[in-house]
């Protein structure tokens, strides 16, 4: 088998402290063109908008002079920029991701420090010996993370020609992958996690596509529905309580009418009434914040209120409270659930993303992280309608 030639690198000039750190690709308008070379902390959280946390790079402290930060900012300057490989037989490599930034930094200040640490206070004085040496001093640790440190140390070969003042000059392991250098074994051709049992996964995909299919337009019209509430009583006018008694005497019409009792209060909320008997899980008082906003957005006085719950206590209650109907669920003939109120919707939509993940996950063979990216920009359109 023949490998392709390596093409020949040309050695670049010293890096300006005023070049920006990122290309211009993964910079946006809004976020700027980021951090310079110069900057003593990059901070490239702006650029991963769907990262938790943030990602910032520090080279104010972790080396041992000025020669071994300018030289960390030449190599993580050039991973971002360029697809160089490291090793013959590595199939396929692109430029550094943002998110592996601070990882990737970090191991460079400890090989670094190791190679220091053996003897070779430069990269350009590293020999064979100084290799076999701190070769063995990270095979003191797990076989995994003496491959990780093995693999930055090749990349930093690889950009040796974009590293100023400060390059290695001998080979590191050529022909041979960081895992093999560290003593990994090979992975498994096929990923040889234990499949959930069929008795569990069958009725958990069931109810997952059930969410899916067939829950989701009931809780995306709920969510609609609180939504067109809320708005409506944010255009009305300021009323007068005479005004808020005769809005809720129409809404109580409506409701005797269609035979439905008044909102109850969420069981969640429960402790708002500590008195109150609670049958069949449904806590017998008026949800009176519900009541106000469909029946018209306006407070209630303390009298009103009072009024409230002894009629609450002669039509009855009943759970949920809005006016959206939940489907009827086949294997039962009824509703799958009762009808929602705005904290059971927060709630649904919540077990509704999930629901995607556990589908996303069975149909794609997709990884908890990668479920998540997929998922992110869905949650945040969703959120936004």
């Amino acid at each position: 088998m023949t490998t392709a030639t390596q093409p020949r690198l040309r050695v670049s000039a010293a890096l300006s402290d005023d070049e920006y750190v990122l290309p211009k690709h993964l910079t946006t308008p809004t976020a700027g063109r980021g951090p310079r070379v110069g900057d003593m902390i990059w901070d490239l959280t702006p650029f991963v908008p769907r990262t938790a946390g943030t990602v910032r790079l520090v080279f104010s402290q972790g080396f041992d002079d000025d020669t071994a930060m300018r030289t960390a900012k030449a190599y993580m300057y050039s991973r971002f920029r360029r697809a160089i490989t490291a090793s013959h037989v590595t199939a396929h490599v692109k430029p550094l991701k943002l998110t592996g930034a601070v990882q990737e930094l970090g191991c460079v200040r400890i090989v670094l420090d190791d190679l220091r640490g053996v003897g070779a206070g430069r990269l350009s004085e590293v020999s064979r010996d100084h290799l076999v040496a701190v070769l063995a001093v990270w095979k003191r640790g797990s076989a995994s993370s003496t491959a990780s440190l093995v693999t930055t140390l090749k990349h930093i070969s690889a950009h040796g020609p974009y590293l100023h003042p400060d390059a290695l000059k001998v080979p590191t392991w050529p022909g041979r992958t960081a895992a093999a250098v560290a003593g990994r074994p090979p992975r498994p051709a096929e990923n040889s996690t234990a499949r959930i049992p069929e008795e569990i996964m069958a009725p958990l995909l069931r109810a997952a596509v059930f969410y899916v299919v067939i829950a989701s337009k009931d809780i995306l019209a709920a969510r609609c529905e609180v939504r067109d509430l809320r708005e409506a009583a944010r255009r009305r006018p300021v009323h007068t309580h005479g005004r808020a008694r005769a809005n809720f005497l129409t809404f109580l019409a409506k409701r005797r009418e269609a035979d439905r009792g008044l909102p109850a209060l969420p069981l969640g909320a429960a402790y708002l009434r500590p008195n109150a008997p609670v049958a069949d899980g449904v806590v017998q008082a008026p949800n009176i914040s519900l009541i106000e906003l469909m029946s018209g957005g306006t407070e209630f006085g303390q009298k009103l209120k009072r009024d409230v719950e002894a009629i609450a206590a002669e039509v009855g209650v009943e759970q949920g409270g809005l006016d959206t109907p939940m489907t009827i669920w086949a294997e039962s003939g009824r509703p799958w659930r009762a009808r929602l109120e705005p904290m059971g919707v927060n709630r649904e939509v919540d077990y509704l993303r999930t629901a995607c993940w556990i589908v996303m996950a069975y149909l794609s063979g997709m990884r908890d992280v990668e479920n998540e990216a997929e998922l992110h920009p869905m949650q945040h359109s969703a959120g936004s309608k």
